[in-house]
């Protein structure tokens, strides 16, 4: 395993075999990166991407004060090497060395480069790095390549460094792609929140590496964290632990009454009677609620909301689904699917069922695709088969990533 700082942007510095390893230094110029004191950074080895001004503007004066090792691509280092930078390594696309900590290599990324002074910066690129202690890949900035199946088909690496900001690199739904294909479960995230055009959700970005099994650190600059969870000896795709899944079982039943609307997934259905109930009584919406608390070992929706409380009396149990979303939100925890069972004699409730999908999925900050809705008679048995009322059964896998 190893500790890695992150020092926002593309920058961050990894601990290797007792080197320190700094990638990409741009800090001073980051307003995110204010409270990062840039003359007390040490590095052995300045790792350098590609030439543009949002990964470079700080290398220079590192390299000067720690007398550091720099390697980048032949263009990039040629033009240190005019401003006095004599301790270089240069490289290109496919080509390696082995230093003292290891093994660092220059692969392809798909993006451009030109110096702060408008000199052409050469091919940009990433770095596989390999030790004793883990391997790793940093994607640079780039787009999502096929190339990046080939370093999960040769290589075991333990996690990896991917841009995920968009607009100008891929996006983390992209970078989700690469992480799966290169074979890691753990991913620090760069490129991203630096400039307006690079904000990006944190949640939506967590939750499109948790559909895969995978974990995505976005932590605040100035933190120190672990990376590597896998052994270099494992193989490909396989982690040392089980993937955190849950599931949970809901059950709910209401009676009809006369006098209320039918309210099923959040949609009134048109019938002569509604469901008796403190809330609209949805009960489709409270069996999916349910068993999303019991996902994660919470208690049920009277819990959170208790019938004799007054100021809830035929609150939406969409907003019900709000608070199960919070909850999860607060658990790190991301839904994979729901899926559901609505017991009825009457009315027919299938035909509206891309309308409820649609409701809750909104609700719940998921995509409609993610809920299944299914619906069957009592065949005239027991008090549903009387028609005097509906019962709702409901599933739900989540994952949580930490």
């Amino acid at each position: 395993m190893t500790n890695l700082t992150f020092y926002g942007h593309s920058c961050f510095s990894v601990e290797i075999a007792g080197k320190t390893l700094l990638f990409d230094p741009f800090i001073s110029p980051n307003p995110l990166a204010k409270g990062i004191d840039v003359e007390s950074i040490q590095a052995d080895y300045i790792l350098i991407s590609h030439g543009h001004e949002d990964h470079v503007a700080d290398a220079l004066s590192i390299l000067q004060r720690t007398s550091a090792m720099l390697i980048s691509n032949f263009e990039i280092v040629t033009w240190f090497g005019q401003q006095g930078i004599e301790n270089a390594h240069p490289l290109n696309h496919g080509g390696a060395v082995t230093l003292p900590f290891g093994k660092v290599k220059y692969v392809n990324a798909v993006h451009s480069s030109v110096l702060p002074d408008g000199t052409y910066g050469g091919n940009p690129g990433g770095f596989l790095i390999e030790s004793d202690e883990d391997h790793f890949y940093f994607s640079g900035d780039t787009a999502l390549t096929y190339d990046m199946k080939l370093l999960g088909k040769f290589h075991k690496l333990d996690w990896a460094v991917l841009c995920i900001g968009d607009n100008f690199t891929m996006g983390y739904e992209d970078a989700a792609i690469c992480a799966e294909w290169i074979g890691v479960k753990e991913v620090l995230g760069t490129h991203f929140d630096s400039f307006p055009y690079i904000e990006i959700d944190h949640a939506a970005a967590k939750s499109s590496f948790a559909n895969k099994a995978i974990t995505l650190h976005l932590p605040t600059v100035g933190d120190t964290l672990t990376l590597g969870n896998q052994p270099t000896n494992q193989p490909i795709n396989q982690s040392t632990s089980q993937p955190n899944y849950r599931t949970g079982l809901g059950y709910d039943v209401h009676q009809f009454a006369e006098g209320r609307p039918l309210i099923l997934g959040g949609v009134n259905i048109p019938h002569t009677h509604g469901l008796a109930g403190h809330s609209d009584a949805d009960v489709l919406c409270h069996a999916i609620a349910d068993s999303l608390l019991g996902s994660m070992g919470l208690p049920d929706i009277g819990y959170y909301f208790p019938p004799e409380d007054d100021s809830i009396e035929g609150i939406s149990s969409l907003k019900i689904l709000e608070k199960c979303r919070d909850l999860l939100a607060e658990r790190h925890a991301v839904i994979q699917n729901i899926d559901s069972s609505m017991i009825a004699e009457c009315p027919r409730v299938l035909p509206h069922a891309e309308a409820m999908k649609a409701n809750m999925a909104a609700a719940l900050d998921i995509q409609p695709s993610q809920i299944g809705i299914k619906a069957t008679t009592n065949e005239t048995m027991g008090f549903v088969g009387r028609k005097e009322g509906i019962a709702a059964l409901a599933s739900a896998l989540i994952y949580i990533p930490d």
